[in-house]
């Protein structure tokens, strides 16, 4: 049976992402076994995305009360439902399947291979994203799986009126060739998070790890609803082993007889 890849929305915690305070799920030992791959401030990384488009948009601007001066909170207060940034949360596998570390206290080949399928994934994300500009991204192998925090903001070009550039995700994923939305299934996000998952998929295929098509459906979960599902997914296997293991003790007392 192969694993599974998790792919679904992350509470964007950077403060938790890069450790900037320890919570109970985290081993304080092996937060030295993580990987930072981008860390910018948010601040910083909007005035790279809009920066100018904001500067141009004032500049046009004849009457000073119309001109911007914050488009952050201008994102945060939207009625459009934009965000000031997204999170993905990309794992491989469980803790049953690909925990860190063993009984010992040393990190699994399981765990190496996985870290080595997230670390090129983080590695090839802007590549591939054009327009999900990546300020901040983290591996963590300090918990029970190894799993990436991506912290993204989406951008969008060619607004004829107001900014040029603008926070939009639905642009922004069209702009890189994801067909407009048809129904609530079948849409740019939906469309995008398959072409990730194929990715990782063939990142996994190198490093001998076999996939299953399941999770699919937990991509538009958060992360709580994530774990809250793995909770009973994991709940129901450990169920089915025992009445597995019971099943086979009862064969030892009364085994079974073929008849001619």
């Amino acid at each position: 049976m192969g694993k599974t890849i998790s792919f679904v929305k992350g509470r964007g915690h950077i403060s938790h992402n890069n450790r900037d305070f320890i919570s109970n799920n985290v081993v304080p030992e092996r937060t030295d076994w993580n990987r930072t791959y981008v860390k910018e401030s948010i601040e910083t990384a909007y005035d790279t995305c809009f920066g100018q488009a904001l500067k141009d948009y004032n500049a046009r601007q004849k009457r000073k009360d119309r001109q911007k001066h914050d488009y952050i909170t201008e994102i945060r207060n939207s009625k459009n439902k934009e965000k000031v940034f997204y999170e993905n949360v990309v794992q491989i596998g469980s803790k049953n399947d690909t925990a860190v570390v063993d009984g010992k206290g040393c990190m699994t080949e399981e765990a190496v291979k996985a870290a080595k399928v997230l670390e090129k994934y983080a590695q090839t994300f802007q590549e591939r994203n054009p327009n999900l500009y990546l300020f901040n991204c983290v591996l963590h192998m300090d918990e029970a799986t190894p799993h990436l925090h991506m912290d993204y903001i989406p951008v969008a070009h060619g607004y004829k009126s107001g900014m040029e550039t603008r926070n939009s995700l639905t642009k922004a994923l069209q702009q890189m060739g994801f067909d407009k939305a048809k129904s609530r299934n079948e849409n740019e996000t939906v469309a995008w998070q398959k072409r990730e998952r194929e990715y990782l998929t063939e990142l996994c295929r190198e490093q001998g790890i076999e996939i299953d098509v399941l999770g699919v459906s937990r991509d538009n979960l958060t992360l709580p609803e994530y774990k809250a599902a793995m909770r009973k997914v994991e709940s129901l296997e450990e169920r089915a082993d025992k009445i597995k293991e019971n099943n086979m003790e009862q064969s030892k007392i009364y085994p079974i007889k073929w008849t001619q």
